[in-house]
């Protein structure tokens, strides 16, 4: 789940759909690649009380290293987290570490247990986000409907093909994009609408709704599928998650 730009929706979306496939019988693993961990506390988790978090596993020291199975968490919500940390910071803005990119990418493969990994990443291109390119099979853009953040899309388009023509990750694909904070009365969401529908096809996941729910969800650090489930943005998860699913069942 990816966009350089800050604001889009991504954790929500990553916590809502993981919760929503989860209930469609895809065992989902959520990793929490942002320092600020807001996708572990919003699966009912504190990162700060966990044992192991995508830290340790990504850590450059082997005898502080762990595998991402001895992180996972299980949440109350039958999805299962590996806790972002605030000492992710360190590799974002620490030295140089030979091998790194691919640390995710490698600890992944090891996993057999999940159907779906699904990334949260950070709101920047730093390396959090770039392991997570090299890592991932399919990129998922959330987007609100608005010009500034059709442009993010397309320069994470660009980062997408950069990494493929690089062969950095020759197999990621921007293979989702979603339209969040969307508002059926605003001519601008409508158009924008269907700009993306016909840009990306069936890529095109479909719309979530602007509602205050998903502000209470958040405060509540519950997922919104589950506190609010008859809310408009709630039900277009579970809708856009039975699409999802379907797609891994095919």
């Amino acid at each position: 789940m990816v966009n350089q730009k800050g604001g889009t929706g991504k954790t929500t979306s990553t916590i809502n759909l993981g919760v929503a496939l989860r209930s469609f019988g895809i065992r989902t693993l959520v990793i929490d690649m942002d320092q600020q961990a807001n996708a572990t506390s919003g699966l009912g988790i504190d990162s700060g009380t966990a044992a192991r978090t995508i830290y340790e596993v990504l850590h450059r020291d082997p005898a502080v290293r762990c595998s991402l199975m001895d992180a996972v968490v299980e949440t109350p919500y039958g999805v299962m987290v590996v806790p972002g940390s605030e000492a992710l910071i360190e590799i974002e803005q620490g030295a140089d570490d030979p091998g790194r990119e691919y640390r995710l990418k490698k600890a992944i493969a090891r996993l057999d247990m999940p159907h779906v990994v699904l990334l949260d990443c950070p709101p920047s291109l730093g390396r959090c986000t770039t392991m997570s390119l090299i890592a991932a099979q399919v990129a998922v853009a959330p987007v609100k409907p608005g010009p500034d953040e059709l442009e993010a899309l397309a320069r994470l388009e660009g980062t997408i093909e950069k990494l493929v023509a690089n062969e950095v990750n020759e197999y990621l694909v921007l293979g989702g994009v979603l339209a969040v904070e969307y508002s059926g009365s605003s001519e601008l969401h409508k158009d924008i609408r269907k700009r993306l529908s016909r840009r990306y096809g069936k890529r095109y996941l479909g719309e979530v709704s602007k509602t205050v729910r998903v502000g209470e969800a958040k405060a509540r650090k519950r997922p919104l599928v589950i506190e609010f489930p008859d809310s408009t943005a709630a039900q277009d998860y579970m809708a856009i998650g039975r699409g999802i699913a379907s797609r891994i069942a095919s």
